[in-house]
Order: structure tokens, then C-alpha cells, then sequence
């Protein structure tokens, strides 16, 4: 049969068990223990009073200890004065129930990180033969856009992009000439003419006569008759 001490800590055990993950974890990560031989070393007390405060610190860590009756089962327990006992409690505090508040902290954002990396991220939906023969034309398409209301926009299929590729829609026809051709083409057209200058000493020159034109060549004439033989 077991004894007071021993079913004591069997209960402890037991209740350790029922606590969360996280809450064992950050318990097991800070040395309270070692922490409460610190504090023999620094006050005097013996192995029984610190054999008190280790119990009465690990009911409390597992749940079967009302932490308002903590200081006095402590005062109780190991015999000590309430001025004691206020300035035990509050290096407790210090170095054992805040440190493994941190850690529970600690845990808790961890997994919070943990489980925002592992979300799955967006499916973005895309067409992937359609994808090919855009990108072979240079156009590249990376999700599913929305039209001018918001609302997502039904991708084409293979064979309008197709056609779309090979036979483009021609921008429409607008001609805008430059702003030197345009203005130009404002003013009135000028048909070039020959100018007369008219001078003093255009008016007093005797005009020149043209050179006569040589006259034709007198047909040669022939004494004697070329088509007539002289009789021998």
C-alpha cells in the first residue's frame, strides 16, 4: 500500500499528464528545480523546506493548487515567517512561473508561424496550352484577371487565342499628320510664276536682234551632164 508521500505523487503524475502539450513542454523547458536549490543556497533552508516548496510549486504547475493558497500552504509548509514566505513567493515568481509563461509564449507563436507556412496557398487557375503558344507570341498570362466590374474574367480558349495570334485585330484607321505637314497643307497652294524685273536699265537697252538664220546650200551644179557619156 502506498504511502501519504508516495500517492501524492502518484496524483501529481497523473494530473502532469492531463495537461496540454504546450503547457508541459514550457514546463519542462525552464529548470524550476534547479531554481529552488538556487534559492537554498542564497537563504539557508534546509532539505525538508525545500522538499515543502518543491511540492507545493509542482501542485500548483499541475492544476491541483489554487494559486491564491500557494504563499500560505508555503508559509504553513515550511514553517517560515509571512515576511519570508512574501519574499520567497516573489523570487518564484521571477525565476519559475514567469519564465515558463514566456515559454508558452514562445510555443504558441512558433506554432502560429508554423501552421501560417503551412496554409495552402491560392490555386491560380491558368490555361496551360493556351500559356504555351501565348508565350511563344511573347504574351505572358499569370492568373485569371477580372473584368471592369471586379469579377473574374473567363480566360479564352485555345482556338480564339489561336486566332487572335494569327490574325490581329488592325487598330483603327486614323491618320494624324505631323504638325509641319499639317500646317502646310492649311495654306492656300501658290503656283510658282516667272518674275519680270523691271529696271531703268532694262528699259534704255536697245533690244538685240536675233543672228539671221544661214540659208540652205545652193544644189551643187555640174557643167557636164554625170549620166552622160563623152563620146571617145
Amino acid at each position: 500500500m502506498l504511502d501519504e508521500k508516495d500517492a501524492l505523487q502518484v496524483k501529481i503524475d497523473r494530473a502532469r499528464l492531463q495537461l496540454p502539450e504546450d503547457a508541459r513542454a514550457a514546463i519542462d523547458a525552464v529548470d524550476w528545480r534547479g531554481a529552488i536549490m538556487q534559492i537554498r543556497n542564497n537563504e539557508g533552508y534546509d532539505f525538508i523546506q525545500l522538499a515543502e516548496l518543491e511540492t507545493e510549486t509542482e501542485l500548483l504547475l499541475c492544476g491541483l493548487a489554487n494559486p491564491e493558497d500557494y504563499p500560505r500552504q508555503i508559509e504553513k509548509g515550511m514553517g517560515i515567517s509571512r515576511e519570508a514566505t512574501q519574499k520567497l513567493v516573489e523570487e518564484m515568481n521571477e525565476k519559475v512561473f514567469k519564465k515558463i509563461k514566456e515559454e508558452m509564449i514562445k510555443i504558441a507563436e512558433s506554432k502560429k508561424l508554423s501552421a501560417e507556412k503551412a496554409a495552402p496557398r491560392p490555386v491560380t487557375v491558368t490555361d496551360k496550352p493556351a500559356n504555351e503558344e501565348l508565350a511563344r507570341a511573347g504574351i505572358q498570362i499569370t492568373g485569371v484577371s477580372a473584368n471592369g466590374n471586379g469579377n473574374p474574367r473567363a480566360l479564352e480558349s485555345r482556338e480564339e487565342i489561336l486566332e487572335r495570334i494569327e490574325k490581329p485585330a488592325l487598330p483603327p484607321a486614323s491618320f494624324e499628320p505631323h504638325p509641319l505637314l499639317a500646317e502646310k497643307l492649311s495654306k492656300p497652294m501658290q503656283i510658282p510664276s516667272s518674275k519680270t524685273v523691271h529696271s531703268l536699265d532694262n528699259l534704255t537697252k536697245p533690244a538685240v536682234p536675233a543672228p539671221p538664220k544661214a540659208a540652205p546650200a545652193a544644189p551643187k551644179k555640174y557643167e557636164v551632164d554625170p549620166y552622160r557619156e563623152t563620146p571617145q
